[in-house]
C-alpha cells in the first residue's frame, strides 16, 4: 500500500465516521428534531434521515475495514448521503436551517445555503480520498 492509498482511505474513513455520527451532532436539537413547531411528520422524516446516515456511515466503514477495502463502495455510500442533502434544495418549499432560525445563523455566522455548502464540499472530500485511494491500484 502506498502513500495515496493510505492516506485516500483514511480520507474516506474520516468521511464514513462524520457520515455515521454528524446527524446525531447537527439534527438532535431544537433548530431540528427538538423543535416544538415542528409535526410529528417532519421530525419522523429527521429522525430517519439521522438513521440513514447512520447506516450508510456505518456500511461504509465496514467496506473499508475488510481485508481488501472497497474503497468504490466507502465512497458511493458515503455520497449518496451527502449528494442527498445537496439534493434536497432542488424539491418545493425546502431550504436549509438558517431560514428556520434567522437569529442563530446571523449570530453564528452560517450561511443561508449551509446545507448546500457542506453538501458540496463533502463529495469534494470523498473525491479526494477515492482518487487518491485508487491511485496506487491503478499505476
Amino acid at each position: 500500500m502506498g502513500s495515496a492509498d493510505r492516506i485516500g482511505r483514511r480520507i474516506l474513513y474520516g468521511v464514513a465516521v462524520l457520515t455515521a455520527s454528524g446527524p446525531y451532532l447537527m439534527d438532535w436539537n431544537r433548530t431540528h428534531l427538538l423543535n416544538p413547531q415542528w409535526t410529528a411528520h417532519a421530525r419522523f422524516h429527521d429522525a430517519m434521515t439521522i438513521a440513514l446516515g447512520t447506516g450508510l456511515g456505518a456500511l461504509a466503514l465496514r467496506a473499508l475495514l475488510q481485508a481488501e477495502p472497497d474503497v468504490e463502495q466507502a465512497a458511493l455510500l458515503t455520497a449518496l448521503f451527502w449528494g442527498s442533502q445537496g439534493a434536497a434544495y432542488a424539491f418545493p418549499g425546502t431550504d436549509g436551517a438558517a431560514a428556520d432560525v434567522p437569529e442563530l445563523a446571523g449570530r453564528l455566522g452560517i450561511s443561508p445555503r449551509a446545507e448546500m455548502v457542506s453538501s458540496a464540499g463533502m463529495l469534494a472530500v470523498i473525491g479526494v480520498g477515492y482518487l487518491l485511494a485508487r491511485q496506487q491500484r491503478s499505476s
